[in-house]
């Protein structure tokens, strides 16, 4: 059993649900605790734009970056793509960071624990809200 402890609650995975793959997403939007970033799992970790800088700073190994590099810091960028592997799209595209990293993300679908998708902007927060919804139904994986 695998107890996620969040900052608005605490959730127990058990036994198939935790069976696969979980990757932990980090997208650019309000930052996440840094202690509580750093002290989940080693799972693999993928960011959207100025999610990088949310992650590197809390110490995660980042595998797939995705972003328009329009509010991740180009230095974050560059780490990234010694190690890891970096999409760059330019900033005048139809879909967002979050969304072009699901569409990536479903090429092979995993289990998924999103941080980062609150900035402030209810727009943006129904926009991520909706993409991610539109993954669990695509992938029938959690979210």
């Amino acid at each position: 059993m695998l107890m996620l402890d969040l900052p608005e609650a605490k959730y127990f995975l058990s036994g198939g649900e935790i069976d696969e793959e979980i990757k932990l997403v980090v997208a650019g939007g309000r930052a996440p605790a840094q202690d509580w970033l750093a002290g989940l799992p080693a799972w693999t970790t993928v960011c959207a734009d100025r999610g990088v800088d949310y992650a590197l700073a809390a110490g995660r190994q980042v595998a797939l970056l995705i972003g328009d590099k329009d509010s991740g810091k180009t230095a974050a960028y560059a780490q990234v793509a010694k190690t890891g592997q970096v999409q760059q799209h330019p900033v005048d595209k139809d879909d967002t960071d979050l969304q072009l990293l699901l569409q990536e993300l479903e090429k092979e679908p995993c289990h998924l624990l999103v941080t980062g998708v609150f900035g402030g902007r209810l727009d943006h927060l129904q926009s991520a809200l909706r993409s991610l919804i539109a993954y669990k139904k695509r992938t029938g994986k959690q979210v």
